[in-house]
């Protein structure tokens, strides 16, 4: 009876781990660190130029797009930097300054891909774990069951992880205000899919630090 037990406790810790883990894999971006200057008096005033400094011309334009709206829903006033002339190959200093000076912007933030790493692998595409249900036998003792769902193989799926780095600056002076750096996964029929949840994040860790 006790070994009985035990073998419940353990499947019953298995199905915990087994959904926690299962969350965990959902979740297609993160912020892995961020910093702030210790001498930032914030938050910032005026608008935020958003550069997405992207290889891809689409790319470049979605991303800013789509980070310039996520910007305004939250109360803050974003231009995309590529209404300014700003195109995705990297700009030198004096063009980056020209641009900022033209978009009247207080700040300028640039997000920008640091490694990618492609992989391919077998993900499952069906695992359900049925909840635990009780009953009393005729002897009046207490029983209980977990039951599982056979797992079937899914198909093979290539994903590539990126690095990201987006920081803030402040246009008159130049100073650093703030990074924070993010994992993302993309997979070859979601590409970019994401980008809104990451853009969440890095909103979330600036509004958490006083930044905007």
């Amino acid at each position: 009876m006790q070994q009985t037990k035990t073998n419940k406790l353990a499947w019953k810790l298995f199905c915990f781990l087994l959904v926690v883990g299962m969350c965990q894999a959902c979740a297609q971006n993160r912020i892995t660190s961020s910093w702030t200057n210790p001498s930032f008096n914030g938050p910032v005033k005026g608008t935020i130029l958003v550069i997405g400094a992207f290889k891809d011309p689409i790319a470049h334009k979605i991303f800013e797009d789509s980070f310039v709206a996520s910007l305004e829903k939250n109360g803050i006033s974003a231009v995309p930097s590529y209404k300014y002339g700003l195109g995705s190959t990297k700009p030198s200093k004096e063009e980056l300054r020209k641009i900022v000076k033209k978009s009247g912007a207080s700040s300028f933030l640039i997000t920008h891909v640091l490694s990618d790493k492609k992989s391919t692998e077998v993900f499952l595409t069906k695992h359900q774990v049925e909840a635990a249900y009780m009953y009393w036998d005729a002897s009046d003792s207490y029983h209980e069951d977990i039951e599982f769902e056979r797992v079937v193989p899914g198909d093979r799926v290539t994903r590539e992880v990126d690095k990201m780095q987006a920081s803030l600056f402040d246009s008159e002076s130049g100073k650093h205000i703030w990074s924070a750096w993010s994992e993302s996964i993309n997979f070859e029929d979601l590409v970019r899919k994401e980008d809104d949840q990451l853009e969440r994040l890095f909103i979330k860790d600036m509004q958490l630090h006083k930044i905007i």
